[in-house]
C-alpha cells in the first residue's frame, strides 16, 4: 500500500510542477531601429525572468548585414554567444553595433537556459537595425543617437517565444518509475549546480534588485575570482566579436571595389542578367568566398562563385545550366562564330557552360547536345583580352543501340560456336575440313571508277557531302591497293604509303583533308569543288595505274 501512495504522490508532484516552472522572456519595444552611420549604437532589449533567484544562461545573437555598393549586393551572417546572468524580474540590456557605412542589420536574439534539468531557448523575432548617412536623429536611450520612432514600426513591440531544447538521440526509459527517479536525481543535481552558479554570479549581475546571501571569507574570495574570470572572458569574447566584424567589413569593402568582380557584374548586366542574391563569407582575415545569383528576363539562372586569398579575388567561376553569355572578344572571333554555326547546322543546341575567370585569363567551356543524345563541347581560352584558342570536341555520332547490337551479335556467335564444339565432341565426329578459300583478284581501276561514279551521281542529286565522301574513298582505295596491301585506310597511313613510293602528296593531302572537313561538318563544300576533285582523281589514276 505504501508503494501505491508513494507513486501517486510522485505523479501528483510532476503533474503540478510544469505550472510552477519558471520562464525567461525577451522583449523589444520596436521592430526597427535607426542610427547614424559612424557612431556606436546600443540597441535595447528587456529580459524578464520569473526565477526567484539569478540564473546563468547563454545569450546568442545572429547578425545578418545587407549592403549594396557599385551595383553588387551581398549579405553577411555571423553568430556570437556569451555567458549571461539572468536576474529575477525585469532588467534593461543592450547590444552594441556599429557601421562606418550605411547598412541594414537583421538581428535575432536567443537566450538559452536550464530549468529543472531541461534545456530551454527563448527566441525573439527578427528586428532590423538601420544605419543612415544623415545625423539628424534624436537622442535615444542610454545616451545613443537613436530615433524615438522608426517610421511605420514604432508601434510594433516584439516578444520572444520559448521552447524546450531536446538533445538529439535522447532515449526514453521503458519503466515510468525509473524515468521518474532519473528526473528527480537530475533535478537535485541541477539545483546544486544552480545554487553554485547563482552564488558566483550575484556579484556580476546588475539591475536585478536581489540581495546577496551571507558569505564567509573563503566563499567571497572564490566568488571574486570567478567574477573576475567571467568578466575577462566576456571582454575577450567582445574583442573577438569586434575584430571578426571588422575583418568581415574590410573584406566586403575590398570586394565591392574589386575590378574583376565589378567587370563581370557589368558584363552580366549588359547581357540582361540582374543580381538576385549575393553573400561574402569570411574564413579568416583576408580569406573567404563570394557568391552571387543572377537571372534574366527568360528566367535563365546563372551562379557566380569566387575564392578570396590575401584580400584579393583570385578566381571567379560562372556556371549555368542554359545558355552562357560570353565576352564580346570571343563572340566576335571568326573561329568561334564558324564553330558555333557548324554545330547549330548539325542540330546541336547549347545546354549550359562554365567560365573560369582570373585576372589574366578566362577559360570557357560550353556544352551542346543533339536530340539524339550526342554531346559536344566548345573550349575557348582568352588571355589578356585576346582569344588564344577555340577547340571543339564532339562524341562519336554512332548510336548506342548500334554498339549494343554488335556486342549481342558477338555473344550469339560465341554461344553457337561453343554449342557446335560440344556437340561434335559428344558425337566424336570430326567436322569436315572446309575447302580452301579462293580470293579473286580485285579490279582496282574498276572499283575506283565505281566510287567516282557514285560521287558524280551524288552531285546531280544535290548530295554534296556524299560526293566528298565517295571521292575520298576512291583516292584512299586506289593508293592503298596499288602501293600497299590494301590495309591502309586513314589519311596519315595513305600519305605515309605514298611518300614511301615516291609519290607527291600535295594533291593527295589537299583532297583528303577537304573531304574529311566536309564529311564531319567542319566546313561546307560546293559542287564545283567536288567536280574538280573527281577530275583530279581520274587523272591521278591514269598516271599511276601499275602495269599489268
Amino acid at each position: 500500500m505504501k508503494y501505491i501512495v508513494a507513486a501517486i504522490f510522485i505523479l501528483v508532484t510532476f503533474a503540478a510542477y510544469p505550472a510552477l516552472a519558471s520562464d525567461v522572456t525577451l522583449k523589444s519595444s520596436q521592430s526597427e531601429y535607426t542610427f547614424p552611420a559612424g557612431e556606436e549604437a546600443r540597441v535595447p532589449f528587456v529580459v524578464e525572468s520569473s526565477f526567484p533567484k539569478t540564473n546563468v544562461g547563454t545569450l546568442e545573437y545572429t547578425l545578418t548585414r545587407k549592403q549594396s555598393q557599385g551595383g553588387v549586393s551581398f549579405s553577411q551572417s555571423s553568430s556570437h554567444s556569451q555567458s549571461f546572468p539572468i536576474s529575477p524580474g525585469s532588467s534593461q540590456n543592450a547590444i552594441t553595433l556599429s557601421s562606418d557605412d550605411p547598412a541594414v542589420f537583421e538581428v535575432i536574439l536567443a537566450m538559452h537556459y536550464r530549468d529543472s534539468g531541461k534545456d530551454y531557448v527563448s527566441t525573439l523575432p527578427p528586428f532590423n537595425v538601420q544605419f543612415v548617412p544623415n545625423k539628424s536623429q534624436q537622442q535615444g536611450p542610454q545616451g545613443s543617437s537613436q530615433t524615438s520612432q522608426s517610421t511605420g514600426n514604432a508601434d510594433s513591440p516584439l516578444t520572444s517565444s520559448t521552447r524546450e531544447e531536446k538533445p538529439e538521440g535522447q532515449s526514453q526509459s521503458s519503466d515510468p518509475f525509473d524515468e521518474m527517479d532519473r528526473q528527480m536525481n537530475a533535478m537535485q543535481q541541477q539545483n546544486q549546480q544552480l545554487m553554485q552558479q547563482m552564488l558566483s554570479s550575484q556579484g556580476a549581475s546588475s539591475g536585478s534588485g536581489s540581495r546577496s546571501q551571507p558569505q564567509n571569507a573563503q566563499q567571497a574570495l572564490q566568488n571574486n575570482q570567478m567574477n573576475a574570470e567571467s568578466s575577462a572572458l566576456q571582454k575577450q569574447l567582445a574583442q573577438e566579436t569586434n575584430q571578426n566584424k571588422k575583418d568581415q567589413q574590410d573584406l566586403a569593402d575590398k570586394m565591392h571595389q574589386d575590378p574583376m568582380l565589378n567587370q563581370v557584374n557589368q558584363d552580366l548586366k549588359k547581357a540582361g542578367y540582374q543580381q538576385k542574391d549575393g553573400s561574402i563569407s569570411t574564413e579568416r582575415k583576408g580569406e573567404g568566398t563570394v557568391s552571387a545569383q543572377y537571372k534574366n528576363e527568360k528566367n535563365q539562372e546563372l551562379s557566380l562563385q569566387g575564392d578570396i586569398r590575401n584580400d584579393t579575388l583570385e578566381k571567379l567561376t560562372a556556371s549555368s545550366n542554359e545558355s552562357l553569355p560570353v565576352p564580346s572578344s570571343l563572340a566576335d572571333d571568326p573561329r568561334y562564330q564558324a564553330t558555333t554555326k557548324n554545330l547549330q547546322q548539325a542540330g546541336f543546341n547549347q545546354t549550359g557552360g562554365t567560365q573560369t575567370i582570373t585576372p589574366n585569363e578566362t577559360k570557357i567551356d560550353e556544352q551542346y547536345n543533339t536530340p539524339s543524345g550526342t554531346n559536344a563541347t566548345i573550349s575557348s581560352v582568352i588571355r589578356n583580352g585576346t582569344v588564344e584558342s577555340v577547340t571543339v570536341k564532339k562524341e562519336d555520332e554512332a548510336p548506342l543501340g548500334w554498339y549494343i547490337g554488335i556486342i549481342l551479335l558477338i555473344i550469339l556467335i560465341s554461344l553457337c560456336c561453343w554449342a557446335g564444339y560440344r556437340y561434335y565432341q559428344k558425337q566424336n565426329i570430326q567436322p569436315d575440313e572446309e575447302p580452301p578459300v579462293t580470293v579473286e583478284p580485285v579490279d582496282i581501276r574498276k572499283v575506283t571508277e565505281e566510287y567516282l561514279t557514285m560521287a558524280e551521281a551524288a552531285i546531280k542529286d544535290g548530295r554534296i557531302k556524299d560526293a566528298y565522301v565517295s571521292s575520298g574513298q576512291a583516292l584512299r582505295f586506289f593508293i592503298s591497293h596499288t602501293r600497299g596491301s590494301g590495309s591502309a585506310d586513314t589519311t596519315e597511313e595513305i600519305l605515309t604509303l605514298a611518300r614511301k613510293k615516291g609519290i607527291d602528296t600535295g594533291m593527295i593531302s589537299r583532297i583528303l583533308d577537304r573531304c574529311m572537313m566536309v564529311e564531319y561538318a567542319r566546313s561546307e563544300g560546293s559542287s564545283d569543288e567536288a567536280i574538280g576533285f573527281i577530275g583530279d582523281i581520274r587523272s591521278f589514276v591514269s598516271e599511276n595505274l601499275p602495269d599489268e
